[in-house]
């Protein structure tokens, strides 16, 4: 009995071990998929869905804005708003609350895309489509530092406020162009993948 005891010791403590360390990488899943959702939360970012885009979130339709050669496209939108403000000195502080989501009536798919292409091509395609669902983020987490960070005078705050937000319309306008004329003018799949890096890298900051 004496050395059966002794034998199983190394294996309970592996076992416990192993519950241990299964316990903490689910402690760990939680505090990453919390935290960033807390982030946003404080933040006062809204992302929806807050993922990648699949292709059920494109409504199908059999042309695009009646025009055949188009597979498809993505219509996205960055909704600002004053959440709460705070006066100190006649500078107004404001904290946004900032909505990035999709039109789910206009974010479209052709049909005849998804029929005649191969697994390939609509990765591809989805993946681009997620390229300006990832603008519509940075643009938002852009605006969000700018008015977090602004001071505001008090007999002016709502007109500044909204100067702030047009200007990153703007750059958001910009930003679309450039991405679209770089990878789709012809289908560049470098550029696609160094403007990928990009969204990664400035959206993770």
């Amino acid at each position: 009995m004496e050395g059966f005891k002794s034998t199983n010791e190394p294996l309970m403590r592996i076992n416990r071990l192993h519950t241990i360390y299964f316990l903490l990488g689910l402690t760990l899943i939680f505090l990453l998929a919390f935290g960033v959702q807390a982030f946003r939360a404080k933040s006062g970012i809204s992302i929806s869905p807050d993922r990648n885009l699949v292709w059920r979130d494109f409504k199908q339709v059999k042309t695009i804005n009646n025009r055949p050669g188009v597979n498809a496209r993505t219509v996205t939108y960055v909704q600002p708003k004053i959440g709460s403000a705070s006066e100190k000195n006649g500078i107004i502080r404001i904290s946004p609350k900032i909505e990035i989501g999709i039109d789910p009536d206009q974010t479209q798919v052709s049909l005849g895309f998804l029929s005649r292409s191969d697994k390939a091509t609509k990765e591809a395609v989805l993946n681009h489509e997620n390229g300006h669902f990832k603008i519509a983020q940075l643009i938002g987490k852009q605006l969000l530092n700018a008015i977090e960070t602004f001071e505001f005078d008090k007999n002016r705050y709502q007109e500044q406020f909204d100067s702030l937000v047009q200007e990153h319309y703007k750059e958001w306008r910009e930003m679309e162009r450039a991405y679209d004329y770089e990878t789709t003018n012809p289908r560049d799949l470098e550029r696609q993948k160094e403007w990928d890096n990009f969204f990664e890298k400035e959206i993770s900051r």
